[in-house]
């Protein structure tokens, strides 16, 4: 049936009752000749030249399925058993609606339930939620609920130079309505939106010096207007940082400190909890969600007991029912936009639950040892890619220190690294393609004074003979 079922009866009403005497009437402020303009579209193809003409399309792209690839930067090529989509593609899950009524939802509200006891001991937090959208929307919800901690009364928030550009984007337009101002440690005011795009998204974001130092800086220029400091660790360069300290440096201070996080990495480096972190948030898309264009992704997020009544999303509990058997439930419901309306802590509206479900069986089969064996291939493996590269002429990796002589790493790094390249990495990258390989991101896309630099990427994905192959290819390149 028709989505709204009017009858002839019921349409002849309504055409009454605002006083016009056909639907076509209300058309008639339209000119005649504007009403049906000729469209030109080409004749429609069957199904079949449809997927002719799609697939011929699809061959131009040069996907991480038939190219070796180095591609992360917040979307990273992870090995996912086949346990995962078998289970998650059930037909009892293949739904978006928020499970409201918990008495027709208890499969999705357990799931949801194991999914946050899982990365609650991942992260070190007490309390983990579900459904928000990625990593960038997490970390800018994050910053929003350190806003509304202190009632509105705290206006800045101190992003360090780490941050994924992206998320420092999605941050500023979640924050520029609420006259929030967003920092660097080298900034006086938030940037105009236009200013913050031409100067690639992070204006305070610089590479040499010691992360820590700059972490330190933020928490020293914290004030009490400040309601919280963000870092990433690892950064979008790779980096691990030290943060143990800072947290007991913004207490006082009344700020929180806020830490955005790779999940994988925390089977081998400290949890965010363990140095006193306040929030915590990270992307889920490693824990066994494909790279899929972009998303659906899966947004982590944590915090301590005492904020979860400020914290976003939904928060699914174990209870007992008056008989005494074990149920679940969505809890701390009066937050959401459905009962507190305009009031509400959060409008996150799209249920994240199927990516959810899908991280929780990830996790399960891998178990914290085969979590901790991918995390160690991925860190040697990247330690291997980056020592191979620094040996070439042209090429050094800062994080590697000088080639020659033994020398420390500057700095800790998982997964990825940057790479200083002796031309355009854009130019090498279109190069390495028409070999089959995608070397990494040009890191000019977000900084356009770092033109000459790749951000590689190294996961369990990637063979030792596919490292040697990118080797070899940027040395003939150089």
């Amino acid at each position: 049936m028709a989505y709204i079922a009017n009858s002839d009866q019921d349409r002849a009403k309504m055409l009454t009752a605002i006083g016009v005497g056909s639907i076509q009437e209300l058309f008639d402020d339209i000119p005649k000749s504007l009403r049906f303009p000729e469209l030109g579209l080409p004749a429609p193809y069957s199904e079949l030249d449809c997927m002719a003409e799609l697939e011929s399309l699809a061959v131009e792209n040069l996907s991480t399925g038939a190219a070796i690839s180095f591609l992360g930067a917040g979307a990273w090529n992870h090995f996912i058993p086949s346990v995962v989509p078998f289970l998650a593609g059930r037909g009892e899950f293949a739904t978006a609606y928020t499970p409201y009524q918990a008495e027709a939802s208890q499969g999705t509200l357990q799931s949801v339930f194991e999914y946050q006891s899982m990365i609650s001991e991942l992260i070190g937090m007490e309390v983990v939620n579900a459904s928000h959208y990625d990593g960038s929307t997490s970390l800018a919800e994050a910053a929003m609920m350190s806003v509304n901690v202190s009632r509105g009364k705290r206006k800045k928030v101190l992003v360090s130079g780490g941050v994924h550009p992206e998320y420092r984007r999605v941050m500023q337009t979640y924050l520029q309505a609420m006259e929030v101002e967003l920092l660097g440690i080298n900034e006086s005011s938030s940037p105009s939106p236009e200013a913050f795009l031409e100067a690639g998204g992070n204006p305070a974001s610089t590479y040499a010096g010691d992360p820590r130092a700059e972490v330190e800086a933020l928490a020293k220029a914290a004030d009490e207007n400040t309601a919280c400091v963000v870092v990433s660790s690892p950064d979008f360069f790779g980096r691990v940082i030290d943060l143990d300290g800072i947290a007991e440096q913004l207490k006082p201070k009344g700020v929180l400190l806020v830490v955005n996080t790779e999940p994988i990495s925390l089977a081998v480096f400290r949890d965010p909890g363990s140095y006193g972190a306040d929030i915590v948030t990270g992307e889920g898309q490693p824990l066994g969600i494909d790279l899929s264009y972009g998303g659906p992704y899966l947004g982590i997020f944590g915090t301590r007991k005492d904020l979860v009544r400020k914290m976003p999303g939904r928060l699914a509990g174990a209870t007992v029912d008056t008989e005494g058997s074990r149920g679940f439930v969505l809890t701390l419901n009066t937050r959401e936009q459905h009962i507190r309306r305009d009031k509400a802590t959060s409008n996150i509206c799209t249920n994240q639950a199927l990516m959810a479900l899908r991280a929780a069986i990830y996790l399960t089969a891998m178990g914290p040892e085969g979590l901790k064996r991918v995390a160690e291939i991925c860190y040697h493996r990247s330690h291997y890619a980056a020592e191979r590269i620094n040996e070439l002429p042209g090429y050094s990796v800062p994080d590697l220190g000088a080639p020659v002589g033994g020398a420390q790493p500057q700095s800790v790094f998982f997964k990825e690294f940057v790479v200083r390249t002796p031309r355009p990495a854009k130019d090498l990258i279109n190069e390495l393609a028409e070999e089959g390989i995608i070397p990494g991101l040009d890191l000019g896309r977000y900084f356009p004074g770092r033109r000459n630099e790749l951000l590689i990427a190294v996961t369990e994905m990637n063979s030792r003979l596919e490292i040697d192959a990118l080797v070899e290819a940027l040395e003939e390149q150089s």
